[in-house]
C-alpha cells in the first residue's frame, strides 16, 4: 500500500509550482577625472530583481558624484551627491494572514489542489467582480493575489555634503560643511473585489496610498588644532557648533469600500474617506569643545564639553 506523502511536504510542492524563477541584474558605469588641483567622479548604477513571485519586481538606480577642487595652499572644496530612486510595481506581502500568498498554499491550501488549475482566476460572466478559489469563507486565489492585488512602491533618497576647508595657520584648520539626508516614499494599493483579508469581510475593494517624506539636515562650523607651544606642552582638540534641522510628515487615506469595481481612485469610496497623518519637526542648536594638554609626554589634562539647546523640550529645560 502506498504510504502518503506528508501534508506539508505536498504543501510545499504546491508552493515550488508556483514560484517562479528569479532574476538579478547589476549595471554600472563610472567616469572619473583628475588634475593638480582637482578630483572628480560620476557614477550610474541599476538594479533590476524580478521576484520568484509572479508579478513583483524591483528596480533600483543610483546616481553618484564628487568633486574636490584646490583653491590654494590654505583653501579646499569637498562636496558628493548621491541620488538613489526605486521602484516597484507590485511587491509580495510575505506576513501572517490571507494576505500572504505563501501563507495561503503553505498553511491553508490543500495538497490535492493543482495550482495550475488557478491560472484563470475570474469566474466566467463575473470578471471583474468575482475569483475562482476552492474556499469563499476568508483565503484567495494565489494567481488572483499576484495580478490583481497591487502593492506599488516608490522612493527617492538623497545624501549629500559640502565642505570648506581652510588652513589658518599650521596646526590649525578651520572647516565649514553642510550635509542633507531626505527622501520620500509613496506606496499604493488596490485591493479588488472579492479579495478578503482580516478585517475586510465584506470584499467590496479598497483603494490606499501611504505617503511619508524625511528631511534631515546638518551644518557644522568647527576649528581644529594640532599644536606644540614651545619645547615643552601640546594641544590636540577643537571647538565647533552645529544646527540640525529635521522633519517627517506621514499621511495615510483609504477608501471605505468601493462603489465599482476596478476604478481606484478616493472618488469612487462607498463610505467616507479615512485619513491619517502625523508631522513631526525638530531643531537642535549645539556647542561642543574638546582639548587636550600635554607637558612633556607624561602628563595630560583632558577636558571635554557639550550644550544643546532643543525644540522639542520644554523652555528652561
Amino acid at each position: 500500500k502506498r504510504i502518503p506523502t506528508p501534508w506539508l511536504a505536498r504543501g510545499k510542492n504546491n508552493l515550488t509550482r508556483y514560484l517562479e524563477t528569479g532574476v538579478l541584474s547589476t549595471n554600472n558605469v563610472a567616469v572619473s577625472a583628475s588634475g593638480d588641483k582637482y578630483n572628480a567622479r560620476f557614477s550610474l548604477s541599476n538594479t533590476y530583481q524580478k521576484g520568484i513571485v509572479p508579478n513583483t519586481k524591483l528596480n533600483s538606480t543610483t546616481f553618484n558624484t564628487s568633486f574636490d577642487y584646490q583653491f590654494s595652499k590654505k583653501l579646499k572644496f569637498e562636496s558628493n551627491l548621491q541620488f538613489n530612486n526605486q521602484s516597484s510595481p507590485n511587491f509580495p506581502d510575505v506576513n501572517y494572514g490571507p494576505n500572504s500568498m505563501i501563507y495561503n498554499i503553505i498553511m491553508w491550501a490543500g495538497a490535492d489542489w493543482s495550482m495550475d488549475d488557478m491560472r484563470n482566476y475570474w469566474q466566467p460572466g463575473k470578471e471583474g467582480v468575482q475569483q475562482i478559489y476552492a474556499e469563499y469563507q476568508r483565503y484567495n486565489n494565489p494567481y488572483f493575489m499576484a495580478y490583481e492585488w497591487l502593492r506599488s512602491h516608490k522612493k527617492n533618497d538623497i545624501v549629500g555634503q559640502v565642505a570648506m576647508k581652510y588652513q589658518i595657520a599650521p596646526g590649525i584648520e578651520a572647516m565649514l560643511r553642510t550635509q542633507v539626508s531626505t527622501w520620500n516614499t509613496l506606496r499604493t494599493e488596490k485591493f479588488p473585489y472579492s479579495m478578503g483579508t482580516y478585517g475586510r469581510d465584506e470584499r467590496r475593494g479598497d483603494y490606499r496610498e501611504d505617503q511619508r517624506n524625511l528631511f534631515d539636515n546638518n551644518t557644522e562650523l568647527l576649528v581644529k588644532i594640532d599644536k606644540k607651544i614651545g619645547n615643552n606642552f601640546f594641544i590636540n582638540g577643537f571647538v565647533g557648533g552645529n544646527v540640525r534641522t529635521f522633519n517627517f510628515n506621514y499621511n495615510f487615506t483609504t477608501t471605505d469600500y468601493l462603489n465599482v469595481p476596478g476604478v481606484y481612485s478616493f472618488a469612487n469610496s462607498a463610505n467616507p474617506v479615512r485619513i491619517q497623518n502625523f508631522r513631526s519637526d525638530m531643531g537642535v542648536n549645539s556647542a561642543y569643545y574638546s582639548a587636550d594638554f600635554s607637558y612633556k609626554n607624561f602628563l595630560t589634562i583632558a577636558t571635554t564639553g557639550r550644550v544643546d539647546q532643543l525644540s522639542t523640550l520644554p523652555k528652561g529645560n
